[in-house]
Parts: C-alpha cells; structure tokens; sequence
C-alpha cells in the first residue's frame, strides 16, 4: 500500500495551537485490520480516507488473513415462544495453552426472526457447517443459503 503522508503533522489554527493529527496510511491501515468486521464496516463512513483504505484490495486481503489466525466458535439457540434465533460466538479455546477444560464466554451478535410457527417442533433453518471464512451455510428443507452473520 503506498504510504501518501510520511509522518505525524500537525496543523496549526490561527493562535498557534495544534488543531489535528494526521497519521501515516500504513499505520491507519494496521489499526484498522485488527477491529471486528461489524466495527470495520461503520468505520468506512469516518472519511474518505478511511472508506477508501477499507474498500481496498489490499486491506480485504490482510483482514481475512488476520481473520483466519482468530478462529471462533458459533452457538445459535432457538427461543420457541417467540420464535427467534438467538446466534453467540466466542473465541475459540487454544488447545497449545491449557490442556485443562476452560470456560467459554460468548458474545450475543445478533437475534434473528424465525418466520414460523412456534407450535412445529422444527425451526425454519438449520446450520450445515462450521463457519468458513466467517461464512455459514444454512438450509431450509431443499433450500441452501450461504449467510454473513456479520453483515446483519
């Protein structure tokens, strides 16, 4: 990625005082790779700037490559009154740290409505597979559906 701004400047208002910071490109571009997705995505409306480095080739390369060294795990519940899905994820236990059983916190991401009858005994989707690529794949009878559960 090229590097437009070398150093830190500063900008000076009319009494001498300094009015902002502008960072180099690299080091935005870094900062920016280790925030969530959901996170990431609010930050593209920041600036022109920051939209620009997000959208970029080079900066979806390395977040999914960053992405790929934080595996996680995703637990989806079912509340049959009301109908709605409830999706969880954690991070996922390093095996190489503690051989001993762990406890797992996991972060509630989203609630999802169930467009079903409450009174059947089968919910409306099923998850098929691990997440890949922070993808999942659901089905729905003979229906298949790839969905982005950071995106909702």
């Amino acid at each position: 990625m090229k590097d437009s701004q070398p150093s830190p400047s500063r900008n000076l208002d009319h009494a001498g005082n300094s009015t902002t910071t502008t960072f180099p490109l690299k080091l935005i571009f870094e900062i920016l790779s280790r925030f969530p997705a959901k996170s990431v995505m609010r930050f593209q409306f920041v600036s022109k700037q920051w939209g620009a480095i997000i959208r970029s080739k080079d900066f979806a390369d390395a977040f999914l490559t960053r992405s790929r060294t934080r595996p996680r795990l995703l637990f989806t519940f079912s509340h049959l009154d009301s109908g709605k899905r409830f999706i969880f994820s954690a991070p996922e236990h390093d095996k190489q740290k503690d051989d001993k059983s762990s406890t797992v916190v996991a972060r509630h991401d989203m609630t999802v409505s169930e467009y079903w009858n409450p009174d059947t005994s089968s919910p409306p989707f099923d998850i098929t597979s691990p997440p890949v690529n922070g993808l999942v794949c659901c089905t729905r009878g003979s229906s298949v559906a790839v969905c982005n559960p950071t995106t909702i």
